[in-house]
């Protein structure tokens, strides 16, 4: 133990970087949605302006934020391809030609942008971006990111621990052996300056840190509501947010602690694969940000009206409103339409909203229809006389969005006939809200 503390004391003191690096300003979020291929995408802080850059994975931004280092291609081995380099516009992409073939993975960046840290047959290597021969760092070992001091580099081993090691292989050391073993280190990620690692707390709840004398164990992000996770964080450039995933779409908190200022970045359909993999740009001191940090742009435009998107880390203000209309008078055997109106009031973007439009009794050939997303038959409930019911998914709604759902049927029981409408709140921040209007048939 005393002299695993003395090697722990003598990397901590080569540690110090010899110049002090400039404060950095927040660029755009690089992010990586899977499919075939996956692809990689930028968004601003705010979730506006998302755009694709082109196919790969893994992307991570050199320290200058001119340039995006990836994997391309599919390797040999689960998440493995071949290193490829391209600009932050997406322009220049090209193969880095290396001696370790496609079974390269997780690259990181050297501060100085000519070297990069990956990860390849289950060890790290460095390897230099003007090609060649690269030089083995450590046996096993995944998920490496150089310190942006460049003093140091942190990895990964057993998934559980994470490790320092220099740039030259000397001085290896555990960090997380000190009281901070109940991790799951997915990805890890060094605050602006050097002095400490976020990861994934044990369990997927929520986003530590610890300093890299394994001492400071502190929650930088706490866990999420309703039970989602955030997990895979990356610190941003200035040192103020993390980015992270909460039930896999992207989201951004103050690294505080406080759980504050949390905004959703990208709104993905159901129907899609969810973002993964975040990296921060780094500007240079100076450069105008990359949107506006703790805010959300909401859904981008073109967003399929009536496809629901994941729950995640957004809770809104639940301002929909819903209203139910139909005669309050009609003759035995008319054909009436009933309408129902969901309107989102509010000024954030809401979703799923699910309506159930409920029958006080069956009747033949009742056909519902919605203007976004859409209704199930008419079937048998499970409320009290199994009245008929149509569940409709509506999908989100924007501020000031309008969805309806129209019925039309015949009427033939004199007496008393219920539409009744109910906005279900099973989506998190949802409020169950009901309307209903009656119609009295007559001779």
């Amino acid at each position: 133990m005393k002299t695993a503390l003395l090697a722990l004391a003598g990397l901590l003191a080569l540690a110090v970087p010899a110049t002090a690096d400039l404060p950095r300003v927040n660029g755009k979020i690089a992010y990586v949605l899977e499919g075939a291929p996956s692809q990689i995408w930028v968004v601003d802080q705010d979730g506006s302006n998302p755009h694709r850059l082109g196919d790969g994975r893994q992307p991570v931004w050199s320290r200058d934020g001119t340039r995006i280092a990836f994997i391309s291609g599919i390797g040999g081995a689960a998440n493995s391809g071949e290193l490829a380099v391209m600009n932050a516009d997406g322009s220049g992409r090209h193969l880095i030609d290396t001696d370790l073939g496609p079974n390269i993975s997780r690259p990181s960046w050297s501060p100085d942008g000519t070297r990069v840290v990956v990860s390849a047959f289950g060890d790290l290597y460095v390897v230099p971006l003007s090609g060649g021969r690269s030089r083995l760092l450590v046996p096993d070992g995944d998920y490496p990111t150089w310190s942006p001091d460049g003093s140091m580099i942190a990895f990964v081993r057993n998934f559980t621990t994470i490790m320092l090691i220099r740039p030259d292989g000397s001085g290896l050391s555990n960090l997380t052996a000190n009281g901070a073993g109940n991790t799951y280190n997915r990805k890890i990620s060094w605050s602006p300056d050097s002095k400490r690692i976020a990861f994934t707390s044990g369990g997927y709840g929520g986003i530590d840190a610890i300093n890299v004398d394994g001492t400071g164990l502190t929650r930088l992000v706490p866990y999420g509501q309703d039970g989602f996770t955030r997990s895979v964080p990356d610190w941003a450039p200035d040192g103020s947010r993390v980015a992270f995933l909460e039930n896999a779409d992207l989201c951004t908190a103050a690294a505080d602690g406080s759980g504050t200022g949390v905004a959703r970045l990208t709104f993905t359909p159901i129907t899609q694969e969810p973002p993964t993999d975040p990296a921060w740009q780094p500007l240079p001191a100076g450069s105008t940000p990359a949107g506006v940090p703790g805010r959300s742009a909401g859904p981008p435009p073109g967003y399929p009206r009536g496809t629901p998107w994941y729950p995640s880390c957004d809770h809104p203000e639940d301002l929909v409103t819903i209203a139910v209309r139909g005669p309050a008078r009609a003759k035995l055997g008319s054909r009436v339409t009933y309408t129902v109106t969901v309107t989102n009031a509010g000024h954030a973007a809401i979703g799923p909203v699910i309506v159930s439009d409920v029958l006080s009794r069956k009747v033949p050939g009742a056909a519902p229809a919605a203007s976004q997303g859409r209704c199930g038959a008419f079937g048998r409930s499970e409320l009290s006389g199994h009245p008929p019911i149509s569940e409709c998914e509506l999908g989100g709604l924007l501020p000031g969005d309008v969805a309806t759902i129209t019925v039309r049927l015949r009427l033939t029981k004199l007496g008393n006939f219920t539409n009744s409408a109910i906005k279900n709140g099973g989506a998190p921040g949802l409020v169950e809200r009901t309307a209903r209007v009656t119609t009295r048939v007559v001779r």
